[in-house]
């Protein structure tokens, strides 16, 4: 026996079918912006000591920026030399006119960041907010291929919970 709910959500589904379009949305040129990063990169950085970390440390890591789900977003994967690994979404919202990122890793952390773009100094900064504090991540192009970073994490009060800074530069030959 079909109920009559099931039957009145398939016909609001494929009432609804025609708005869906198997065509991308038109490239705007906010998300061209992003494609800056498409490309294989590698990347350098320090962690200076703050309270989520006591000690300096330094790393590397390998990252594959890529256009998915019809070039609405880009995607982000990089595999770290501690065999740690990342993944990020990024993409322009028009109807909020910023750009929003999602970061998670292998060690179970999220972020969601709300982005914006200096054409003038070819630089990407990226907020993001959680009850306990709050992180602002850079990424400057310093030239087609190199781009230097940094994110800054504050509590609060305004204490330095975590610094990372780093420099990627596009591996010759990959895609772009």
């Amino acid at each position: 026996m079909r109920s009559p709910a099931a039957a009145v959500a398939v016909l609001a589904i494929l009432n609804a079918a025609p708005a869906w379009s198997a065509d991308p949305p038109a490239s705007s040129p906010e998300q061209k912006v992003l494609d800056r990063f498409v490309g294989n990169w590698t990347t350098t950085y320090k962690m200076p000591k703050a309270e989520w970390t006591p000690e300096d440390k330094a790393g590397s890591a390998t990252i594959t920026f890529e256009r998915i789900l019809g070039g609405t977003y880009l995607q982000e994967k990089s595999v770290h030399v501690d065999k740690s690994t990342g993944m990020a979404l990024r993409t322009y919202d028009a109807e909020r006119k910023a750009y929003r990122a999602w970061w998670f890793s292998s060690a179970g952390h999220t972020t969601e960041s709300v982005g914006t773009w200096d054409g003038a100094t070819k630089t990407f900064t990226w907020q993001a907010t959680a009850p306990e504090f709050t992180t602002t991540a850079r990424q400057r192009f310093t030239d087609d291929d190199t781009f230097e970073w940094d994110v800054l994490v504050k509590g609060t009060t305004g204490g330095v919970l975590y610094r990372m800074e780093g420099k990627s530069v596009r591996v010759k030959g990959g895609k772009r």
